[in-house]
C-alpha cells in the first residue's frame, strides 16, 4: 500500500541522515530494552514474515490489529469466563461491581475488640455489656467485622 503511493512512500523513506555514534549507541539501547520487554508481553507482537533481502529491501511485517478488546474481570473478583452474549456481558461486569463493592464495603468495618482468652459463652452479650455494642442489631452488625465470632 505504501510502496505504491509515492507520497507516503517519500515520508516513510526519509533521506539520508548522518548519524553520530551516540545516536547508534541511544537507538541499540532502546531496541534492546523494547525487543526484550515485548518478549515477556501477553499481546500479540508484530511479526516479520518476509525479511529484507537484496531483491526487497522493504520487510513484510504482520501485525495483528486489536480494534475492540474485551475486558476480563481480574482474579481477585472472581472467575473470568467469556461472556458469550451481550446480556451475559452485563452480568459479567455488574457481578464485578458487586464484588468490588462488597470488597470496599468489607474494608470499611471496624474491628471488634478482642474476647478474653477466658470467655465461655455469647460473645455478643459480652460485647453488649462491656463495650455496649449490640451486635444483635442487624444495622450494627453491619458496621462490625463479625467474621472473628464463633
Amino acid at each position: 500500500m505504501g510502496r505504491n503511493n509515492p507520497d507516503l512512500k517519500n515520508e516513510m523513506e526519509s533521506g539520508y541522515r548522518r548519524q553520530e555514534n551516540y545516536q547508534v549507541a541511544q537507538w541499540n539501547r532502546l531496541t534492546c530494552s523494547v525487543i526484550r520487554s515485548n518478549t515477556h508481553s501477553r499481546f500479540p507482537q508484530p511479526k516479520i514474515i518476509q525479511s529484507p533481502s537484496t531483491d526487497n529491501l522493504n520487510p513484510v511485517v504482520f501485525k495483528q490489529l486489536r480494534h475492540l478488546p474485551t475486558k476480563s474481570i481480574p482474579i481477585r473478583y472472581g472467575n473470568y469466563i467469556k461472556a458469550a452474549s451481550t446480556d451475559e456481558k452485563r452480568y459479567r461486569v455488574r457481578e464485578k461491581n458487586w464484588l468490588r463493592r462488597l470488597r470496599a464495603r468489607n474494608k470499611k468495618k471496624k474491628k471488634l475488640p478482642p474476647l478474653p482468652r477466658d470467655h465461655v459463652g455469647d460473645s455478643r452479650i459480652y460485647y453488649k455489656r462491656t463495650y455496649n455494642i449490640d451486635l444483635f442489631d442487624y444495622k450494627v452488625r453491619k458496621l462490625f467485622n463479625v467474621s472473628s465470632i464463633p
